[in-house]
């Protein structure tokens, strides 16, 4: 009898994790970013070869429609815009890129895709981890302690991490059910025109958050983060390398960003952007003063409206990249 009060609670403790392994091992969602880039990893095992694969954070999640551009041309496209995504976890993906054998590759930059005080969601870390994505000497140089921890985790260390995905799932559950409230469309599983920043911000509110010096902090590429310029470079580079066609576009702001933002700092993001385009030979796009206020949703992303605008100008007119 005494020792079933042994027994007993080792039995439940050895089932539970049973179970909890068993749980995990199946769990995939990550918060609507989380599970879009662990979407994102796997569909890279079966994009068509020749496909154009635009390539960045939210500005190009926001921005690009695929399903224009392939409406008004013969081309397969494909959106893998990444809100919070830096230019190290992008870089990391590069052999996946890659491996795809796109026709070429378009990445959205700004400023604010180098900072590292919003763009900041090292779980990404964790999934390429999962999918076998770990770093060469060059970006092991440049990652956190943090950041090498969540790229080298085994199994039994990333079933433990990844508790802190359960809880936030059943909270936002319960919460939709008593409280139902307006919902973003399915960016996880959407790579064609994914739209999840839908709320139309006024020019009160932005000229607000302009004035946080927080925010401006962001605009300015002089405070931006070098290791992430480091690895920008590394991954235009290593693409061009492999023979891949890349276009980069300086992604629009909000005219009131420019208004505010001081022409020195943008000028020095401008003639970092074209130094590095004669370096490293890629097509360089200035987007900047093509959108009006009224393209916009807030700060940084296009509304529908902008992101036709955008897409469309890829197959037509002055900044057509698709013949």
């Amino acid at each position: 009898m005494k020792q079933s009060y042994f027994i007993l609670p080792c039995i439940a403790l050895v089932v539970s994790t049973v179970l909890y392994l068993v749980f995990i091992n199946s769990f995939d969602n990550f918060g609507p970013h989380g599970t879009r880039f662990n979407n994102i990893l796997e569909k890279y095992n079966d994009l068509p070869a020749g496909s154009i694969l635009f390539i960045g954070d939210s500005q190009i999640q926001e921005g690009i429609d695929c399903t224009l551009i392939e409406k008004e041309s013969i081309e397969t496209c494909f959106n893998f815009g990444l809100a919070g995504l830096v230019p190290m976890q992008m870089a990391l993906q590069k052999d996946l890129v890659i491996a795809t054998k796109p026709k070429f590759v378009v990445i959205g930059v700004s400023a604010a895709f180098f900072d590292e005080s919003i763009n900041k969601n090292e779980d990404l870390f964790l999934l390429l981890n999962d999918h076998g994505v770990a770093a060469d000497s060059f970006l092991q140089e440049r990652l956190t302690d943090q950041e090498k921890k969540l790229l080298s985790m085994n199994y039994f260390e990333k079933a433990l991490y990844k508790r802190k995905f359960i809880l936030p799932l059943y909270v936002g559950i319960f919460d939709s059910l008593i409280s139902p409230s307006e919902q973003h469309p399915n960016v996880v599983t959407n790579f064609k025109n994914p739209r999840f920043f839908i709320h139309q911000q006024q020019r009160e509110e932005l000229t607000a958050k302009l004035q946080d010096p927080a925010v401006r902090h962001i605009f300015e590429i002089e405070k931006s983060a070098r290791r992430q310029r480091d690895a920008f470079h590394y991954f235009v580079r290593e693409l061009k390398q492999a023979g891949i066609e890349v276009v980069v576009l300086n992604m629009p702001y909000h005219p009131l960003v420019l208004e505010q933002l001081s022409p020195a700092s943008q000028q020095a993001f401008n003639n970092y952007l074209l130094e590095l385009s004669q370096a490293l030979n890629f097509e360089l796009i200035d987007l900047q003063h093509q959108f009006s206020a009224a393209d916009f949703n807030d700060l940084t992303h296009l509304n529908a409206a902008g992101s036709e605008k955008l897409s469309f100008s890829f197959v037509k007119g002055d900044d057509r990249v698709i013949q």
